[in-house]
């Protein structure tokens, strides 16, 4: 799996939630939850726990901002350019 040359040096958001948008928007498709977790610890070095990571994106879905359940425990962004 190859990092992006991007990623450890342009984040310069903080939020867990950011850091799964940051690597959705890099990935350009739906990513499972693993993948993110993954992606998070490899290029970010932050550590994600998957219940509360998967409970905050689920907020985010109900509420309608920003990420979208496309099958179980996959997501991607609503509007991803």
């Amino acid at each position: 799996q190859q990092q992006s040359p991007q990623s450890k040096k342009h984040l310069k958001r903080t939020s867990k939630l950011d850091v799964v948008e940051d690597i959705l928007l890099s990935a350009n498709q739906p990513l499972h939850i693993a993948k993110i977790i993954q992606a998070a610890q490899n290029d970010y070095h932050v550590t994600l726990q998957r219940d509360s990571i998967v409970s905050a994106l689920v907020k985010k879905i109900q509420a309608g901002e920003r990420f979208v359940r496309v099958a179980p425990n996959t997501f991607a962004l609503k509007d991803n350019p």
